[in-house]
């Protein structure tokens, strides 16, 4: 969703941003002249930034033990906290969903770690039999993996000179023990499953649709709508203290300057600069990230499948916020054909039936987004009857049909929906802020309160999807939905700048993912690894996942270690050509021909390595947008 500077409280909020008071955007006049002074210390001499009072326990009262309770003093008076009984419903549901899932994932998963244990044990077996070998099989074998035979020819043998251009076998094939990552962190299944990991790796995921609990639904009549104002004067009063106390949480750590501090946090070192460039905000918050479907827009969901498998659930399903092309793939499954019932007719009725609730949402949506663009009604809804093909985009004709009846009916009487829809524009500032920072309240206290960034990341997904899972499940308007989601994940890329320097993407990942199934191994490469399934998953949702600045920091992090050690291997071999005086000769003989010889090799080598590396960031993009090809972000205003 496109960022709005908020500098106060405006009468009627553009379109459907409704944005919140915590965005960047606060900070940013007062933060960014912070940010000249604080800069200022960074290019002189101190590499690190003074925000550290949660880490150094500064004697201010942000940061302290009594800054973090004060969240949970007021946090539980909140008037929506009633809302709590159908949050605990859903998560029960979900609770049972993922065991079984996770029943299903571990079964599989163990079976392949049992395999690549016996193939290990195998390669260790067969590698005992190699030690005993005489020394002439030794020789032998040493003699016939090196690159190093002159087979005649001078050129041949410059050629053989140059230890990575010959195709050869391994010297050695290694079964890695390595899951996910290569750091040994306490319940790391665990956390994994919960950020929406594990060993198989799905661009396009299944979205959980839940029936509303009690089918107690927001927004959907003038009268709920209305509801919405009582206890507003508290509610606001509540918010305010919420959001200050977010603000001042960020801002302990330079999150709303304009230049990122490199800080010291209980996290680690995070990254603020990279080598000689600094990271600006703006490239954190504007950054396209995918979240895991439970956290995403149901509105742009890939797939979508039943909490619980019947007739009752599917009929209870919220509709409104599922798009009608994707909802249309889905009616058409024929799990859901079945649970629909096998009389053609009674079929025909309930998919007009779901696809209607799911239209007439969409179109309030589409004429919401240009409300603000005449007074005329009738200048509004023909505006919206040119954007209709962003709706039928992708439908069956017999769908294209019937969203031009429903517009059709609103022309016929728009009153209704322009006074809804209306009520919507002039209070989406506050349900915005109020639905926003319910979901947020306590996020940042506990987020950096953790040693460890997959902790951290853990909390904070865990606590904000019970609130994503109610509104995705009650919200029956697209509108106030995107928009409190958009908030939500606005105050997450924040807490996101906080970006471990040590990255949460290795060499062993980018190993993995960029392993070329018909790589030409030379002597270099003497040893094969073999990764565990979860790694390569692992790697590429974080490519997805996380701010580009991490990936890319992380990724030349890989290739740097990578090419120092081309670069140790290339000296060795000059240093064995050196003179007396530890120096390359420079005179005509044949010692100085062919190290010139080498040098101009090696420098094709790297060239040629920069060349891969090129190749391999592209790869990285290409993985990275991979999962957003199927959403329809024009049909959202989501690009302006």
């Amino acid at each position: 969703m496109t960022n709005q500077n908020e500098a106060g409280k405006p009468g009627k909020p553009k379109s459907n941003s409704g944005e919140s008071n915590a965005s960047s955007s606060d900070g940013k006049s007062s933060a960014s002249a912070k940010s000249g002074s604080k800069s200022g210390s960074k290019y002189g001499g101190s590499s690190y930034s003074d925000y550290s009072a949660y880490d150094s326990g500064s004697a201010s009262s942000v940061g302290s033990r009594e800054f973090e309770n004060e969240m949970y003093e007021f946090a539980l008076q909140h008037p929506m906290e009633k809302l709590t009984k159908e949050m605990d419903i859903l998560k029960n549901d979900y609770t049972k969903v993922k065991e079984e899932e996770g029943k299903i994932l571990d079964e599989e998963h163990k079976e392949i770690e049992e395999k690549r244990k016996e193939e290990r044990l195998k390669m260790l077996a067969e590698g005992d039999v190699e030690k005993n070998k005489g020394d002439e099989e030794i020789n032998f074998i040493k003699h016939d993996y090196t690159d190093t035979r002159i087979r005649g020819g001078f050129t041949e043998f410059l050629s053989n000179l140059n230890p990575f251009k010959k195709e050869i076998k391994p010297m050695k094939k290694e079964i890695s023990l390595i899951t996910y990552i290569p750091d040994k962190i306490v319940n790391k299944e665990k956390i994994m499953r919960d950020l929406g990991i594990s060993h198989k790796y799905e661009p396009y995921q299944q979205s959980i649709l839940y029936t509303c609990p009690n089918s107690v639904f927001f927004f959907d009549s003038m009268e709920n709508l209305r509801k919405e104002l009582d206890k507003n004067h508290e509610k606001e009063a509540i918010t305010n203290k919420i959001l200050d106390h977010n603000k001042e949480c960020l801002k302990n750590f330079g999150l709303f300057d304009f230049e990122l501090p490199d800080n010291k946090t209980k996290l680690g070192n995070v990254i603020g600069s990279i080598g000689e460039y600094h990271v600006r905000l703006y490239e954190i918050e504007n950054d396209l990230l995918k979240y895991q479907p439970s956290l995403d827009y149901m509105t742009l969901a890939d797939d979508y499948k039943l909490v619980k498998n019947d007739v009752n659930t599917l009929e209870n399903v919220n509709f409104c916020l599922l798009n009608p092309k994707t909802l249309e793939d889905f009616l058409k499954k024929k799990e859901i054909m079945e649970l629909m019932g096998e009389d053609p007719i009674a079929y025909e009725e309930k998919f007009t039936k779901y696809m209607e609730e799911s239209i007439n949402c969409h179109l309030e949506s589409l004429i919401y987004e240009d409300l603000d663009s005449s007074q005329d009604t009738k200048i509004v809804l023909k505006n919206v009857k040119s954007k209709l093909y962003l709706l039928q985009n992708g439908l069956t004709y017999k769908s294209k049909k019937l969203i031009n009846k429903l517009f059709n009916e609103i022309q016929k009487n728009p009153e209704p929906i322009f006074e809804k829809l209306t009520w919507i524009y002039e209070n989406m500032y506050h349900l915005k802020r109020d639905y926003t920072f319910l979901a947020f309240k306590t996020v940042c206290d506990k987020y950096v309160s953790h040693n460890s960034i997959y902790t951290s990341l853990q909390g904070m997904t865990s606590y904000i999807i019970e609130y994503t899972r109610l509104y995705g499940a009650c919200f029956k308007n697209i509108t106030i939905y995107n928009a409190v989601i958009s908030g939500i994940h606005e105050q997450m890329k924040n807490l996101m700048k906080l970006m471990p320097r040590s990255g949460l993407l290795s060499d062993v990942h980018f190993e993995a993912l960029l392993h070329k199934e018909n790589k030409k191994i030379t002597r270099t490469d003497y040893v094969l690894n073999d990764y565990d399934p979860s790694v390569k998953a692992y790697a590429l949702t974080q490519v997805e996942r996380l701010p580009m600045v991490s990936v890319i920091n992380s990724f030349f992090e890989a290739k740097k270690k990578a090419l120092s050690k081309m670069l140790a291997q290339m000296k060795l071999d000059l240093f064995t050509l050196t003179n007396e005086d530890l120096k390359i000769p420079n005179d005509k003989g044949a010692n100085s021909k062919l190290t010139a010889k080498l040098i101009s090799i090696y420098k094709a080598e790297i060239k040629k390595y920069f060349k891969e590396m090129r190749d391999d960031y592209v790869f990285l993009i290409k993985a990275r947008y991979k999962g957003h090809y199927k959403k329809n972000y024009l049909l959202y205003k989501r690009l302006e």
